[in-house]
């Protein structure tokens, strides 16, 4: 049963998400990473519908994920479509890990204000 049997569609991968989520191992907790999946259908990649992928298939590769990469622990599937959302994850970085000053703060939230618009953080 390969990946090609459940997925015809454009393009699929794994985005590591930088939040820890609580899982449970036998009897223990274990508080690891997050990854999410990401499979989209599309002409062009100007719009894209999120892959209709079947739960059978999911819960395998859900399982596979967790069971065999140590510091995982769950497996999120992404169903936004293009648009409003992208096909690929970009990380926006906040303003205030990046300054040391005030003066710095500032510039650097007008600039990221410029890029970002108002997902930068005050």
């Amino acid at each position: 049963m390969g990946f090609d049997n459940f997925f015809p569609g454009s393009q699929a991968f794994v985005v590591f998400l930088p939040v820890k989520s609580v899982g449970v191992v036998g009897d223990a907790r274990r508080y690891e990473y997050v990854v999410s999946l990401r499979a989209v259908e599309t002409i062009g990649f100007m719009a894209a519908r999120w892959a209709h992928l079947p739960y059978d298939f999911l819960e395998l590769v859900s399982n596979c994920i967790i069971n065999e990469i140590s510091g995982i622990s769950r497996v999120a599937y992404n169903i936004s479509s293009k648009p409003p959302a992208t096909i690929e994850w970009e990380r926006i970085p906040t303003c205030r890990s990046q300054a040391t000053d005030q003066h710095t703060n500032s510039v650097t939230l007008k600039s990221h204000r410029a890029r970002f618009g108002s997902a930068c953080e005050d």
